[in-house]
C-alpha cells in the first residue's frame, strides 16, 4: 500500500498449475477474501523450519510498537487458536474440599494465528454476591475484582502456566480462559475454554 492509503492494500501470490502455466492468487487474510490486512507490510521472513511470516504495522514507521506478526499457511484458513484452563490438572468440573488447594493453569496453542495481536481474559465467577461475583487476572498485578483484561499482546504458544494455587470458600465457581481476535477491550471470547469447580 502507498502512504496515505491506511495500508489497504492487498497481497498476492503466484502458483504454478502445472508446467510453465501460471496462475495469481489473492492470500485470504482473517478478515476474508478482498479484506487486505489493513496495516503496512514491512517485511517478510522465513524462519529455520522454512516457515514464512509477513511482519506488518499501522504505519509505515520502522520504530513504531504496533507491529503484528503474521505465518502464511497453506490450504485455506488457519487452525483456530485452542485456549486451555485446568483446574487441579483436570479439562472438566471438578469437586473439591474447603481444606483443599486449588490449583488453575491456563495454556495456549495458537496455531495459524501466531502473531495476531489479541486481547486476552482469564476470570473467574464466584458465587458471591455482587460486586465479588467476578474477579480477573490482570498481568502483572494478579487477580483483581471485576472483569478485566488479562492483557494485549500478540499470540503465541504458552506452555502450562500457574495462575490460582490456593484454597477457595465453600461453593461453586467457574474459572475461564479467552482470547478475542482483536484488541477493543471489550471481552467477545473469540475463543474460549473453561472449567468448574466445586468447593464443599
Amino acid at each position: 500500500s502507498a502512504p496515505g492509503f491506511g495500508g489497504d492494500g492487498k497481497l498476492f501470490y503466484l502458483e504454478e498449475l502445472s508446467p510453465n502455466n501460471w496462475q495469481m492468487f489473492e492470500f485470504i487474510t482473517n478478515g476474508g477474501p478482498g479484506s487486505g490486512f489493513g496495516k503496512y507490510i514491512t517485511s517478510f521472513i522465513e524462519d529455520e523450519a522454512g516457515e514464512l511470516y509477513i511482519l506488518t504495522n499501522i504505519n509505515t514507521s520502522p520504530l513504531s510498537e504496533n507491529g503484528a506478526m503474521y505465518r502464511i499457511t497453506v490450504g485455506g484458513a488457519a487452525e483456530e487458536p485452542v485456549p486451555d484452563i485446568k483446574a487441579n490438572d483436570s479439562d472438566t468440573a471438578i469437586v473439591v474440599s474447603s481444606m483443599d488447594a486449588v490449583r488453575v493453569t491456563v495454556s495456549l496453542d495458537a496455531k495459524g494465528y501466531v502473531g495476531l495481536n489479541a486481547d486476552w481474559w482469564l476470570a473467574v465467577f464466584t458465587p458471591f454476591d455482587a460486586p465479588a461475583d467476578w474477579y480477573s487476572y490482570v498481568y502483572p498485578t494478579g487477580w483483581a475484582l471485576g472483569t478485566n483484561r488479562l492483557i494485549m499482546i500478540p499470540l503465541f504458544d504458552l506452555s502450562p502456566f500457574e495462575v490460582f494455587n490456593s484454597p477457595l470458600p465453600p461453593g461453586g465457581y467457574t474459572f475461564y480462559f479467552a482470547i478475542d481476535d482483536n484488541t477493543d477491550g471489550v471481552p467477545d471470547a473469540t475463543w474460549l475454554d473453561f472449567v468448574p469447580v466445586t468447593v464443599q
